[in-house]
């Protein structure tokens, strides 16, 4: 009976998890054996591995193809959070450069603020030495600056509050996009578990040739069957 050692066949997802895909392992010959020297002990031959069943064969095969579409899955999500990484960057940036514009205008607001603030004093000091024509004049320009100043500081503060609502949705998509990125970890590191325990359970154990070529046989037809 013709054996053959069954190996994973597993592909590795896009920097997440590194599965060598190797073709399923053939017996190797055996060697001719040599007569034992006169007056030596005849080593005794080890016993052979148990050939696994057709159903235990079976159930590696599918525990494989498992493996296999969540390796692919994997590989799809993986890909997917590079592109909403990349997005989410992007944004970060457009939100660090309006940080900073309203950082500028912020300190502009104030110059201008502290500025008339020191107008109006000086103003008041010497209102006395002013005639009442020059007196209206001057009031009526600081009025008119304190009103510019006025709409400037609204249309700032509503700029602002608009901003700090998108902060506000930029974090929780970054929350949401951490928590996806670590259920993919979680995923990632059962799917290698689940590859380790299957390389010790069936990578290495043989089995018939026949039974494979059945299987085979047996999975194609379930295909059609399914009008796959």
């Amino acid at each position: 009976m013709r054996t053959a050692l069954l190996f994973s066949a597993l592909i590795a997802t896009s920097g997440v998890v590194v599965a060598q895909s190797q073709a399923p392992a053939k017996p190797a010959k055996s060697a001719a054996a040599k007569p034992a020297p006169k007056g030596a002990e005849v080593p005794t031959a080890k016993p052979r591995a148990k050939l696994m069943t057709r159903d235990e064969l079976r159930a590696c095969f599918v525990r494989r193809d498992a493996q296999n579409e969540e390796n692919e899955a994997i590989k799809k999500e993986d890909a997917a959070l590079v592109q909403e990484r990349n997005g989410i960057l992007s944004e970060r940036d457009s939100i660090r450069t309006k940080d900073a514009e309203f950082s500028v205008l912020e300190q502009a607001i104030m110059t201008d603020k502290e500025a008339l603030a020191k107008r109006i004093e000086a103003f008041n000091a010497k209102q006395g030495e002013l005639s009442k024509k020059e007196r209206a004049e001057t009031t009526k320009d600081i009025n008119d600056q304190s009103e510019e100043l006025k709409k400037r500081i609204d249309a700032y503060v509503t700029r602002k509050k608009a901003f700090i609502e998108d902060v506000k949705a930029f974090d929780a998509k970054v929350e949401t996009f951490n928590q996806k990125k670590d259920a993919l970890g979680t995923r990632t590191d059962k799917l290698g578990d689940e590859q380790d325990k299957w390389r010790e359970e069936c990578g290495n154990r043989p089995y018939d040739e026949a039974d494979e070529l059945a299987l085979k046989k047996e999975k194609e037809a379930a295909k059609k069957a399914a009008g796959q």
